[in-house]
């Protein structure tokens, strides 16, 4: 599939790997050891702190895979209900709300 790309869709698709890696990086780092967007990620951290005793870091983890489900649940309904242009508010609302897991550091 990358050989039909021209150059400004490869550029775009680099810019926009590379911008989520970044926010994906810095989550990890401010949420100290959770992820942002690597779900199968937290489902693991979350198996390994309940069996650990860490109910805190399990309910982080766990909370961010919730969240995560329940945007990807959100921007499918808005996207199939919605005109043209909720399509694309809700892609929008899908990339801006990808570090909203960050305020949830306790």
């Amino acid at each position: 599939m990358a050989e039909r790309l021209t150059r400004g869709q490869l550029g775009l698709a680099c810019g926009i790997t590379a911008g989520a890696g970044f926010v994906d990086g810095v989550g990890f780092i401010h949420l100290g050891g959770y992820f942002v967007s690597f779900m199968s990620g937290n489902s693991t951290r979350a198996a390994a702190d309940l069996a650990s005793g860490d109910l805190l870091g399990w309910a982080r983890a766990l909370g961010l895979v919730l969240a995560f489900v329940f945007g990807v649940v959100l921007a499918s309904v808005v996207s199939h209900r919605g005109e043209a242009r909720l399509r694309v508010t809700a892609r929008r609302s899908s990339l801006s709300c990808e570090p909203c897991g960050l305020p949830l550091r306790c």
